[in-house]
């Protein structure tokens, strides 16, 4: 490695990356690039970087299933810069969910790396162009930066590289996997490889893909059964694996996760999928003896508007233990929309005081005005971020509150809800609420929009990620601002609220 590092200047350094770009032996490339950049690669990393599919012609596929924190998006960008160097004068790609992610998470390693590569006397990359989303690179080729909502917009390019970031994030995450593995022909390219970075979300998509080839290929000869796996290599590290974390990160996660979610989000295990949306729920568990309790005083309200299935949540908290009961909900069908807000006031008179907060859906904005100027008091929670908006996330939230990672549950409900539960109940939702079965026998990503249980699902979705996890509460507006007019909180931006 000596000789290979004292090959520096404009000669010396073109030849370099000739050399790394034929030689088989893929340790020499990131002992390279470790040097070049100050990169040190954690040993679950450095394993990632070592696999590599044999044959000069073959194509690499890598899946690096990590949890929260495990260093996956730095491993991907330090394998896209690896490519780049073996691959002078050929173009690579960058893929994120967002454009965002990609322009302050994945853009920002590769920079680093490029920088710590100059000033060794390695320059890889001219510059950044923000225009065209690309960083252009010495002696030829471009490295696109684009989201996974704009994979068509590099079906002309040809490619010797793809890092996917987070696949499990994507609308239709095999179908930007096959798109995008498609671009893998450039013809003067070294190596060829696709790099997949993601914590695992079930059985489906990319995941199920790369373990079906690994899966088919025992049934092959046991020389084609190893080159085979070695061309489809799958590696999974555990949060706790990046030893760089900052003291008490890991248990710090435990506050907002789920049980399931611990084991997907920090233990980067792959669940086998479950059709139940919420399969945590339990009578025995989550049923308890409550009503509307006075001396609590303090109530929410969770509201679909629904056009012809509305559904009216009514929660308490109880103070000093982070727990919440659905205490009673109001879930007729074809209800009037006036009749509707007659119900929610008069029931609202009967507790004999406003709702402290309103949680509801924030496309019907008529009934969210009426809301507020009814109840001047009360803080009217809406989803505006594209997180808060996420289905995914709002269940996530809402299988927290259910099945806490280190506690007893923190949602309840009323058993008397339970006794003579109506067909469109909370208690009918959390049981038979449903993803929809594509026809190939895969999950969709989102619940079954059957019009029963889907509106109380949102119900209690809005209310959860709106205000019933405290780090979870940004997404408010509410007369405590100020505005004179109601639809003034709509037709701007709003503000966030402090508690």
């Amino acid at each position: 490695m000596g000789v290979v590092m004292s090959m520096s200047g404009t000669h010396g350094w073109r030849e370099l990356r000739h050399h790394l770009g034929r030689q088989a032996d893929r340790g020499e490339l990131i002992q390279f690039l470790c040097a070049a950049t100050g990169y040190e690669p954690l040993p679950h990393q450095l394993r990632a970087h070592l696999a590599h599919a044999e044959g000069t012609d073959a194509i690499s596929h890598k899946l690096f299933l990590g949890g929260v924190g495990a260093g996956k998006t730095k491993w991907g960008a330090a394998e896209t810069v690896a490519m780049a160097i073996a691959n002078p004068g050929c173009n690579l790609a960058v893929l994120a969910p967002t454009f965002d992610q990609i322009l302050h998470v994945v853009v920002p390693e590769l920079r680093h790396l490029f920088d710590e590569m100059a000033a060794r006397g390695y320059p890889l990359a001219r510059r950044w162009k923000h225009s065209t989303a690309c960083f252009e690179l010495v002696g030829g080729g471009r490295i696109f930066a684009r989201s996974f909502d704009r994979v068509d917009s590099i079906r002309g390019f040809q490619v010797c590289s793809l890092h996917l970031d987070e696949t499990s994030m994507a609308r239709r995450p095999s179908y930007v996997f096959d798109t995008l593995a498609g671009r893998l022909r450039e013809r003067h390219a070294n190596k060829l490889q696709v790099h997949v970075t993601t914590t695992p979300r079930g059985l489906h998509g990319v995941v199920a893909k790369f373990i079906a080839h690994r899966e088919a290929a025992s049934l092959l000869p046991d020389a084609e059964a190893t080159k085979e796996r070695r061309a489809w290599w799958v590696g999974r590290a555990p949060t706790q694996a990046n030893t760089h974390l900052p003291s008490g990160y890991v248990e710090s996660l435990k506050a907002g996760y789920s049980k399931r979610q611990w084991e997907q989000e920090v233990e980067a295990k792959i669940l086998r999928p479950h059709t139940a949306v919420y399969p945590e729920f339990s009578r025995d568990r989550h049923l308890r003896p409550w009503r509307y309790d006075s001396t609590i005083s303090a109530y929410d309200l969770a509201i679909d508007w629904g056009h012809s299935h509305p559904a009216v949540m009514f929660i308490q908290r109880i103070p000093g233990t982070g727990e919440a009961v659905i205490f009673d909900e109001f879930v007729e069908d074809n209800v009037p929309r006036d009749h509707l807000r007659a119900y929610i006031k008069r029931a609202c008179d009967k507790l004999g005081r406003p709702p402290s907060n309103i949680a509801a859906d924030r496309a019907v904005k008529s009934e969210n005005a009426w809301a507020m100027k009814t109840f001047p008091s009360t803080r009217l929670h809406v989803m505006r971020t594209r997180q808060a908006q996420d289905i995914r996330n709002g269940i996530e939230c809402v299988r927290a509150m259910l099945d806490p990672c280190d506690r007893a549950p923190l949602l309840y409900i009323a058993d008397h809800l339970a006794k003579d539960a109506p067909k469109r109940g909370i208690v009918k939702c959390f049981e038979n609420y449903r993803y929809k079965q594509r026809s190939d026998g895969t999950l969709s990503n989102e619940p079954w929009k059957s019009g029963v249980e889907d509106h109380i699902g949102d119900a209690i979705r809005y209310w959860v990620v709106g205000c019933g996890l405290d780090e979870r509460r940004p997404y408010v507006i509410g007369r405590a601002h100020g505005a004179n007019n109601p639809s003034d909180y709509f037709e701007k931006r709003g503000r966030r609220a402090r508690y």
